[in-house]
């Protein structure tokens, strides 16, 4: 398995964590037992370096399946827009997943590489069952990472990329209070999803 495939992994058992805590915190956080619907499949938005801002993602709120969708959104256009000073925006710092993501941008910028084209794309995101708190939820996520290449800046490729099957992870979000944003604090990869491809 390259290195970029790994650090594509790490980025999406990190959005898929986003997902988790979004769906635990529903409802307000009173009601721990509901159940985030599965959503249908999203894809982030076209990611190409242009050297314009990456927009904050909104991750605010209780629907999870949307919080997930832009933690996946924003890992993709970082990884095509390079700056691991933004990591933080969507990982809390005790996440293994920030550091990797981060020292995996770094890298990136250093070569002057980037991602050509978006790769994850959100399947299902539901809520855990009697898990979680006001300020933290746990969340199962499958997410799908589609075929892409890494670039060099003028566009020559330096890598391919194969695309992954649906693969299930666990996704834990945190926030300081209800109106602060949720980021991921744990981010645990399962496997392929059975009769996932």
């Amino acid at each position: 398995m390259s290195r970029w495939r790994v650090i594509a992994g790490i980025a999406l058992v990190v959005a898929l964590a986003g997902v988790l805590v979004w769906t635990q915190v529903g409802g307000g956080g009173n009601s721990p037992d509901r159940s985030s619907p599965t959503v249908s499949p999203t894809s982030s938005p076209t990611a190409s370096s242009t050297g314009e801002p990456v927009p904050a993602p909104d991750l605010t709120g209780q629907d999870f399946p949307r919080i997930v969708g832009e933690i996946v959104s924003f890992l993709d256009l970082l990884s095509a827009n390079p700056d691991p000073s933004r990591v933080g925006e969507v990982f809390h710092p005790r996440c293994s997943c920030f550091e990797s993501r981060r020292s995996a941008l770094a890298e990136l910028r250093e070569r002057g590489w980037h991602y050509a084209t978006p790769r994850t794309e959100v399947l299902e995101v539901e809520r855990q069952t009697g898990v979680g708190q006001r300020n933290r939820v746990v969340l199962d996520v499958v997410l799908r990472e589609g075929a892409t290449e890494v670039v060099d800046a003028e566009g020559n490729v330096v890598e391919s990329l194969e695309a992954d099957p649906p693969t299930r992870f666990t996704m834990t979000l945190v926030r300081e209070s209800p109106a602060d944003p949720w980021r991921v604090s744990a981010l645990i990869r399962h496997g392929p999803v059975e009769g996932g491809g």
